[in-house]
This record gives C-alpha cells, structure tokens and sequence, in this order.
C-alpha cells in the first residue's frame, strides 16, 4: 500500500515534474533578484547625467563592450534593460498586489454578508467588467497623466474586478461548507469566520491568480509606457524603450528587439509559474498521485 503524500509534498512533485513550471520558477525568481541588484549588475551608468560621456557610440551593434548594443544617446542597452528590470518587477509587483487586496475585499464582503452588500459591489464589479481592462486601463491614465503613480492607479482600478468575482463565488460555496456552518453554530463572529475558515481555504487560488495576474500587469504597464502614458521618458522602461527604439528600427533594430524580448520572457515565466501552481495546488491532481 503506497504511502499517502502529504498536499506540500504532492505539489513538489508536480511542480518538480513540469520543466515549464520549473523554469517559469528559476526565471521569475531570477528576475527579482536582478531588479533588487540592478545597480551592481549593470556595467554602465543609465542616467541621464551619464549621457554626455557616451554620445560619441550611438546606435552601436551589439559587441563585447555592449552586449545589447547602444541606443540613440549612446547609453548601453544592456544596461538599460537591467534597470528596466526594477521598474517592471517593482510594477507588477506592488500593482497585482494592491488589486488583489481590493478584490479580495469586495468578493469576501459580497459574498458572506450578501443582501444590498452584494447588490452594490457587484453592480459595481459588473461596470468595471464592462469595459475592457487595457482600453479602462488606457482610459484612467490618460485622465490622470504619465508617471508612477498614474500607473499604480490604473493598473489597481482596472484589474480587481475579476478577482472580486472569482472570490465571491469561492466564499459563497464555503459559507454553507459544514465547517462554516458548525462554526457559526458555534457563536464565531464574522471576523473570526473569514479570517480562520474562508480566507485559508481560499489561499490556494488567490496564489495563483497574484502569479497570473503579474504577467497580465507587467504587459499593461508596458502598453502604457509604450503609449506614452506610463513611466517618464527618461526612466529606463522597457516599454519606454520599445517606443523610442521603433524611431530606429530599420538602422539599429537591436535597440527595441531587447526591451520587447525582455517583457515576452518575463510575461511567460510568471505564466509557466502560475499555470503550475494551478496544478499543483488543484486537490484533483493531488489525489493523482
């Protein structure tokens, strides 16, 4: 009689058996570790002020000086995709999480106390839904400018609907679960009852919705940069990049091809990553093995 596995050890081997999961790990977790050391690991200043030393090598091929090659300032874009590492990640990042947070909220309240509660959120999930989330996307920040923080709040108000809706419909089937209901028989409170019964079991998906939801964020703000409505100019976005590498892409194309190779990768890793812990973390694939 084979030994039961227990649901951590049974996640690891699926994870450990899926060689796209497994590089959508080592790549993500290898991106953060770029984005938090890109300063030490760029062999070039990127700023601005660094410009004046480096405008005699504009638009170089990539060589061994410049792996990347250099852009129309003369900077190293090597050096730029790195620092760009810390703008994407920080991004997608902090964004998906704050959508979460807020969609947790709204499908955790809509769905355990129902009633007029329910009826406002989700008419009001149901207007955000309606509209679709790049071009609302687009649309908040246009309205509020380029910069950072124009980009947190797009991105934040754009993207919880969805979460706010797949959460409501998991805490409605575990508020009539029997161990909700024997603790409410019990004289629990609702804090108490969100907090140690629904949320825990709730932890799974909204693990994999955060890794999902970092690709589709990091590839939003890339659109926003690449429109002009994201990151300043002169900071090293990868979007950014994009948008001014297409003015010389017939006579350096290298200048966006590796801005734009970077966001693929980085979108399918947090992917591969996400579609994996989908697996794993799935109770149906766990009693597979």
């Amino acid at each position: 009689m084979s030994r039961r596995l227990t649901p951590l050890q049974a996640g690891w081997r699926l994870l450990s058996g899926n060689p796209l999961t497994l590089a959508g790990a080592v790549g993500a977790a290898a991106l953060c570790v770029v984005a938090v050391a890109a300063p030490w690991i760029a062999p070039y200043p990127v700023g601005v002020e660094s410009l004046a030393s480096t405008l005699g090598t504009t638009l170089e091929p990539p060589s061994l000086g410049h792996l990347f090659g250099t852009d129309w300032h003369g900077s190293d874009v090597f050096s730029k995709v790195i620092m760009g590492t810390r703008v994407t990640i920080f991004i997608g990042l902090v964004a998906s999480l704050l959508s979460m947070v807020i969609g947790v909220l709204v499908g955790v309240a809509s769905g355990y106390f129902g009633g007029w509660i329910d009826t406002v959120l989700m008419r009001l999930t149901d207007v955000v839904l309606a509209f679709p989330s790049l071009l609302l996307t687009i649309l908040i920040a246009a309205s509020l400018g380029s910069g950072v923080t124009s980009i947190f709040l797009a991105l934040t108000v754009s993207g919880w609907a969805g979460t706010g809706r797949m959460v409501r419909s998991l805490v409605l089937t575990l508020r009539e679960q029997e161990f909700v209901l024997a603790a409410v028989a019990a004289g629990a409170g609702a804090g108490r009852i969100i907090f140690h019964h629904i949320l825990p079991n709730c932890l799974s998906t909204l693990i994999v919705l955060f890794t999902l939801r970092i690709g589709i964020t990091i590839l939003s703000e890339a659109s926003l940069s690449f429109l002009g409505l994201g990151a300043p100019s002169s900071a090293p976005s990868w979007g950014v990049m994009v948008f001014y590498g297409m003015d010389h892409v017939r006579q350096a194309p290298w200048v966006a091809i590796w801005p734009a190779s970077a966001i693929a990768v980085t979108v399918l890793c947090f992917n591969f990553l996400g579609d994996g812990l989908r697996d794993a973390l799935d109770p149906k694939m766990r009693d597979v093995l």
